[in-house]
């Protein structure tokens, strides 16, 4: 049976079709009111509905090699997942505060697992667990980013910082002082093969005002990776072999053009299998093709955000850029696929007020367009925004309930399905996982 749905209210309309085949053993809901489905004789079928009453047609695509059980995930108008959640306790204590977290697979076993930075009382510290491959994580290890009155940025990175082929971890954090805040720190965890990563190293660099924006990976194309992070300008440090970062024998370079930065990302925008520079602040600014100088920019028109995250807001294949700040405010730069951006587009007004949530930008339900996961951490709930047809905005089109406040969101897939799965970070370091269906 198929039926026609309202993509804004999710409702069906008009009347429920029947195939009238029973071999049917896949099926794709494309927009409201079209479907692709497959048979067990490798038909691959085109269904047309009309969009109240009447005939429906069926198209016969192509025929496959073999049948085909499954093609695809299924769009659903309100996420793909399950409003169950795995709850465990976080490892970060009852006094102490998480910050931020990362997914990865660490021990390289195909299972996902989680590094969690935050406080330990007075300790800037980060936890590892180890994912069963269920969607539950078991804590292995914690290690020390500074001791007393240090503050975890929360910022943290896979990235291949040595000679080895093990992925190592880049953390930020502050050296504290007497308002809190003397310096940022940005240490490496060098990769072990238990996973659990080794003692954080300090590269040797000038103590920056904050390390919350940074990123590492491949730049300049040559050996291991590099990395950049914000200081008003964007500094650029080569890698090394052994992952401190002190082979640059030119020291720190600045990348110009010298205007205030706040957030960094590398990412391949123009499709040539290499990583280009994007950094944000009061521009928006790239750098393609290991290029020094910014090759794009223009005025941003709000002053820089918070968290910035890439996706697809439209589903045109090309990299958008997804920027969060105070009162959750969602703004997206559709990307041109050059290297290049649109002026932004704000598709989400701000509705957490005095929050800086630190959201996920995914597709979770296989149309192509990123869904954002995004932490109300007053409400102890996290929203799902989608975007509603054509429309240049988001709206909210689930609201789940969690155990603890939450302040940050990731999606990724932690039961080993082949589904994106959300998982969401409490402020006392509680991981709740919401599996996709």
């Amino acid at each position: 049976m198929v039926q026609a749905i309202n993509p804004y209210s999710g409702r069906v309309f008009g009347i429920a079709h029947s195939l009238g085949r029973t071999d049917a053993t896949a099926l794709i809901h494309v927009d409201t009111n079209r479907f692709i489905a497959t048979t067990a004789t490798r038909d691959v079928l085109r269904v047309e509905l009309p969009s109240v009453n009447g005939t429906f047609t069926v198209t016969t695509l192509s025929r496959t090699v073999a049948p085909v059980s499954r093609l695809a995930r299924v769009p659903c108008v309100s996420g793909c997942f399950n409003l169950n959640l795995i709850t465990g306790t976080g490892p970060i204590g009852p006094t102490s505060r998480a910050q931020g977290f990362l997914p990865g697979d660490f021990n390289g076993d195909g299972k996902t697992d989680l590094a969690i930075t935050g406080e330990d009382g007075l300790d800037a510290v980060i936890h590892i667990l180890h994912g069963d491959g269920t969607g539950k994580f078991n804590a292995v290890a914690r290690h020390v980013l500074g001791a007393g009155r240090t503050v975890a940025s929360g910022k943290l990175v896979l990235a291949q910082a040595n000679s080895d082929t093990r992925p190592d971890l880049l953390a930020a954090w502050d050296t504290g002082g007497f308002f809190g805040f003397a310096g940022g720190r940005i240490s490496v965890l060098p990769g072990t093969a238990d996973g659990k990563f080794a003692a954080p190293l300090d590269p040797p660099i000038t103590t920056i005002p904050t390390a919350s924006g940074f990123t590492a990976g491949s730049f300049d194309g040559v050996g291991t990776d590099d990395l950049i992070f914000a200081d008003g300008p964007v500094r650029f440090l080569r890698g090394d072999a052994n992952g401190t970062f002190t082979g640059n024998p030119a020291g720190i370079e600045t990348l110009q053009p010298d205007l205030s930065t706040q957030l960094v990302e590398l990412a391949d925008l123009n499709g040539d299998g290499r990583n280009d520079l994007i950094r944000l602040g009061e521009l928006l600014a790239t750098h393609v093709n290991s290029s020094t100088t910014a090759s794009f920019q223009m005025n941003t028109d709000f002053g820089g955000g918070d968290v910035m995250e890439l996706g697809d807001f439209d589903g045109d294949g090309k990299a958008d850029l997804f920027v969060t700040g105070y009162s959750a405010f969602v703004l997206v730069f559709p990307g041109n696929g050059d290297g290049t951006f649109r002026p932004s587009l704000a598709v989400f007004s701000g509705q957490l007020s005095g929050s800086f949530p630190r959201f996920a930008v995914g597709d979770l339900d296989g149309d192509g367009r990123s869904v954002v996961i995004m932490p109300d951490q007053y409400r102890s709930h996290a929203l799902v925004l989608q975007r509603p047809g054509r429309q240049n905005a988001y709206a909210i089109t689930a609201d789940i309930a969690l155990a603890t406040q939450p302040i940050a969101a990731r999606i990724a897939d932690v039961n080993s399905d082949g589904n994106p799965d959300i998982l969401i970070l409490g402020i006392a370091g509680t991981v709740e996982v919401i599996l996709a269906r």
